[in-house]
């Protein structure tokens, strides 16, 4: 049994299933990727976007390391260095006012659906076919999303669905 099957095999019976995967990735640089057989790849995914300064640049690994060296993690439930000036950082960038911090593109999602809702009133949105929006209740809203997105399915019938040719949904219509 090769490396890659008896990954398959213990995945199988481990692993809960959200998406088909091909591809063993064993290391990477820059925006390069490798295969365990030594294939080379250009990473368009970046992590699901979390890698957007590339794979290993030594500046992000001796920041990693030297921040594990002092505190991993830390919620922000309490003060932590460096967040209030990553907070103004950000705010004079965008020109918002405030910024809120969160741990993933789910967090992200839900508090963009609770500020939309609570702004202008409205339960409905849209969400894009076939889009991936986490994998939360509130965050896999569209009725199109994979299933997998949400094993207790799209949270609400509210959401509407957008892309290049139609827009259907909720009885209304897009502004």
């Amino acid at each position: 049994m090769d490396g890659m099957e008896a990954e398959r095999e213990l995945e199988a019976r481990y692993y809960q299933p959200v998406f088909t995967r091909d591809l063993k990735i064993v290391r990477g640089k820059g925006a390069k990727v490798w295969d365990a057989s030594g294939n080379e790849y250009i990473d368009c995914v970046a992590g699901i976007a979390v890698c957007s300064t590339g794979h290993c640049h030594p500046a992000v690994v001796e920041a990693i390391c030297r921040q594990a060296g002092e505190l991993i993690h830390c919620s922000n439930l309490y003060y932590v260095p460096g967040q209030a000036e990553l907070a103004e950082k950000l705010s004079t960038i965008t020109g918002l006012g405030k910024v809120f911090l969160t741990n993933s593109g789910t967090e992200a999602t839900e508090a963009a659906i609770k500020l939309a809702r609570v702004r202008t009133g409205r339960k409905g949105f849209v969400a894009f076919t076939h889009g991936f929006h986490g994998r939360s209740t509130g965050a896999s809203p569209s009725p199109t999303s994979p299933p997998s997105a949400s094993p207790s399915g799209p949270s609400s019938r509210n959401a509407a669905s957008w892309n290049t040719a139609t827009w259907t949904g909720s009885g209304g219509r897009l502004r």
